[in-house]
């Protein structure tokens, strides 16, 4: 049998076959010899055997690693670096949160905070001040002895909001006349009376509020916002109103917690899925087509998923122009993805999407880019189990959640969610004997109220999203 680099590849010698022909050429050189297994000559012999064996062994190795199919670890980014594809790093959890306290205090960089169930520190992102010249919310406090026909004012955005104290008037009375008033503005904000004091939020993330006041009010409690990141890399999950745990004590700071669903990170890319995108991105190498188009913008840093869509008629189809295609990006930066696109689409041939961006070409002048960003269907599950409580975690129903929303993330814009696919993320937990399962999508971040068995087809510009918030298990 021929041993090495043969016509159909690498044929490693096993040790087997290492120690018959070690045995073989001894014996013909000394003859006959002790072959009792504990004898000194096979120990020899088997240790001889051993390193021979693994040099085989990491010949065997050296070969593999020169083909994607084989190679693993540091040889498989070698391999498919040569089509431009890099391996895709572990990203963090992120997730933007509101911070509540006194006046005029500071929350520095990286002020720690945690969560029920979460195995992590979040630290923040950047220096987070609280103060009523940039706030989220505000909590303001009426004095209970303004002088009769006396007047305050609220001044939120320089628009002032004046109330004159009548006699008798109670402080209910005095706060609720000022909220009608703040409610009636134009302005994106919203007042309300929280147990006789005056509470006034924005409603636009993006547009802070500037407050001031007059004699007789003053501020109680103030919040911001600020993005605070997993310390551990990976796919950590994090349920809405669960960051509520400080652990970097700060005079002033009250409270903490996420009201939105957080950005959840990924984990480093395995061979196996390093070697199925290399496979889809064969492509990178070419242009002008679709599928380079798509393999390209794939490969993008951050970009989690790509959907091509293109109208080759001359009529318009689906909203979309004559002679044009329509790039679907999860995930990426708009820069980068737009520059990507016009690098790499066929001369003439328009793109459509709800992001235009403008780019320089090779001669410095600007070329106008569009490409789309799915919007999101958000999935929410109900499951019922049966368990067999002898063998069912005590953490078991975190374990379930945290597998399901990891399923349902698998799926890319505009792909089917499949109904069926959630059963492996149930059962795969000891002690799960019986799951009924019911799933169902909302354009909006509210519960469907009809939940079915039955898939969830997505629209062609749509992404999943979910977290454990949107798990139930009864």
């Amino acid at each position: 049998m021929s041993f090495g680099l043969t016509a159909t590849g690498f044929k490693r010698k096993m040790f087997e076959d290492s120690m018959k022909d070690v045995s073989e050429k001894l014996a013909s050189s000394w003859g006959s010899f002790n072959t009792d297994e504990q004898g000194t000559n096979m120990q020899l012999l088997s240790a001889y055997t051993f390193e021979t064996s693994s040099l085989w062994e990491a010949l065997e190795a050296l070969y593999n690693s020169m083909y994607p199919d084989t190679a693993f670890g540091m040889s498989l980014d070698n391999i498919v670096s040569y089509i431009g594809v890099i391996r895709i790093q572990a990203t963090k959890t992120t997730t933007l949160a509101k911070l509540s306290g006194k006046n005029q205090i500071e929350i520095p960089f990286n002020s720690q905070v945690t969560a029920e169930n979460v195995d992590t520190i979040f630290n923040l992102n950047n220096t987070v001040k609280l103060s009523n010249e940039a706030c989220y919310d505000i909590t303001l406090t009426i004095a209970d002895n303004i002088p009769d026909n006396f007047t305050i004012f609220v001044n939120i955005n320089n628009e002032v909001f004046n109330y004159v104290k009548q006699p008798a008037a109670s402080l209910t009375t005095i706060v609720n006349n000022l909220v009608t008033l703040i409610n009636a503005s134009n302005q994106m904000i919203e007042a309300s009376n929280v147990n006789d004091k005056l509470y006034i939020k924005t409603t636009d993330n993006d547009l802070l509020m500037e407050v001031y006041i007059s004699q007789y009010i003053s501020i109680d409690i103030v919040s911001n916002l600020g993005t605070f990141s997993a310390e551990d890399a990976g796919y950590i999950t994090l349920a809405i109103n669960a960051l509520t745990n400080i652990q970097t004590p700060i005079s002033g700071w009250i409270s903490v917690i996420n009201e939105t669903s957080p950005n959840l990170g990924r984990n480093l890319e395995t061979d196996e899925e390093l070697r199925i995108r290399r496979r889809a991105s064969v492509s990178l190498i070419g242009a002008g087509t679709v599928e380079a188009i798509r393999a390209k913008v794939a490969n993008l840093p951050g970009v989690s998923s790509v959907v091509l869509i293109e109208n080759a008629t001359d009529q318009t189809v689906n909203l979309l122009p004559p002679h044009s295609f329509e790039c679907l990006v999860a995930g990426g930066d708009d820069n980068e993805i737009a520059l990507t696109i016009w690098q790499t689409k066929g001369a003439a041939i328009a793109t459509y999407g709800n992001v235009t961006i403008e780019v320089p070409d090779s001669t410095g002048n600007l070329q106008t880019i569009s490409f789309s960003r799915p919007v999101y269907l958000y999935i929410y599950v109900d499951i019922t189990l049966v368990k067999d409580e002898s063998k069912f975690p005590i953490n078991g129903n975190d374990i379930i959640k945290n597998n399901v929303v990891a399923q349902i993330s698998k799926f890319a814009v505009g792909e089917t969610i499949l109904y069926q696919s959630l059963f492996a993320a149930i059962y795969n937990v000891p002690g799960v004997t019986l799951a009924t399962v019911l799933i169902g999508g909302n354009a909006i971040e509210v519960k469907p109220s009809l939940m079915l068995d039955a898939n969830i087809t997505m629209d062609k510009s749509q992404i999943q999203k979910t977290d454990i918030s949107k798990i139930t298990i009864l």
